[in-house]
């Protein structure tokens, strides 16, 4: 039986110290917790420009760093399109389009289809059942075969509505949902209420997902797991041990993501903090992050030492 290739890894990031410090935890968490993924090649897409202090510190983790052109589009979050464009994905393989703002917590091999793109439903949707259908019709589109279910909110939409945060597409289907996914977004974009054009980058995706027939599967929450929200108000806890966690803006004056509030997760996350402290210089308990230019010096001298680089 062939062995399956490594998944590419990608995400996409601004070109500012906190966007870097989100990068530099995600590669962090891939290199260390990633089990067989662990080496992985790891893309690093910066928006427009990147400082280029950033360049040592994530060459030392292995990520390769590139600049791409903002997408056109009046919301950012449009921008993670440029994951589907570069790096290139060989036979075979499985892109990996993070968020920055999540953590690899273990391998992900299991996760992902060379037959199926793979995401978890968002936790809630933007529209209600009936808009969907409102917008399905505007688009001439049929709705999904069954409804998918919000994973916070238990409320069934009947469309694809998953969060774009993590998603994992075969080699094959990258370039179709691109372009579906990107005609959407050009359709929608300015003429959509405010509410929706928050989401503006999901709700094109689920439209591309039903346009295109690409086949879809749901991942469970443990792959992609939310960290700051409250279980209490979730239609269950997580079915095993998450995989990926997405932090958000939950993070510390360090920058370094808060215990969730889930309280098996804890340890996990502080395990991870220690190792990111630890490759930061910092102190096991630091009370201020380390600036910069010691993450630049620490990373270079690792360098020096025969540790991870690539080329940009």
């Amino acid at each position: 039986m062939a062995k399956q290739p490594l998944p590419t890894i990608a995400c996409v990031a601004e070109d500012r110290t906190e966007w870097f410090n989100r990068v530099f935890t995600l590669a962090t968490s891939v290199r260390n917790l990633g089990g067989r993924t662990a080496s992985a090649p790891l893309h690093a897409l910066f928006v427009g420009s990147m400082d280029g202090l950033y360049e040592v510190p994530l060459a030392s983790l292995g990520v390769v760093s590139s600049i791409v052109e903002p997408w056109p589009c009046t919301k950012p979050q449009a921008n993670k399109l440029r994951m589907l464009e570069s790096p290139e994905v060989g036979p075979g393989g499985v892109l990996v389009a993070l968020d920055c703002d999540v953590v690899v917590l273990r391998d992900l091999t299991d996760g992902l289809s060379t037959s199926a793109i793979r995401a978890t439903a968002a936790w809630e949707s933007p529209m209600s059942p009936q808009r969907w259908h409102q917008l399905l019709d505007d688009v001439d589109l049929r709705p999904a075969p069954g409804p998918w279910t919000m994973i916070g909110t238990g409320e069934q939409v009947p469309v694809p509505y998953v969060n774009s945060g993590v998603l994992f597409i075969p080699a094959e289907m990258v370039d179709p949902l691109r372009e579906s996914w990107a005609g959407y977004i050009k359709r929608l974009d300015g003429a959509r209420p405010d509410r929706e054009l928050v989401f503006l980058d999901q709700i094109a995706l689920a439209l591309a997902l039903l346009d295109t027939g690409l086949p879809v599967e749901a991942l469970g929450q443990e792959w992609n797991f939310h960290t700051k929200k409250d279980l209490e108000t979730a239609a269950a806890p997580p079915p095993g041990p998450v995989h990926i966690a997405h932090y958000h803006r939950w993070v510390d004056q360090d920058g370094l993501p808060k215990p969730p509030r889930y309280a098996p997760l804890v340890p996990e996350i502080e395990r991870l903090n220690a190792i990111i402290a630890a490759r930061r210089g910092m102190a096991p308990n630091p009370s201020a992050a380390a600036s910069l230019e010691a993450v630049v010096q620490r990373a270079a001298k690792m360098v020096q030492r025969g540790g991870r680089a690539v080329r940009r």
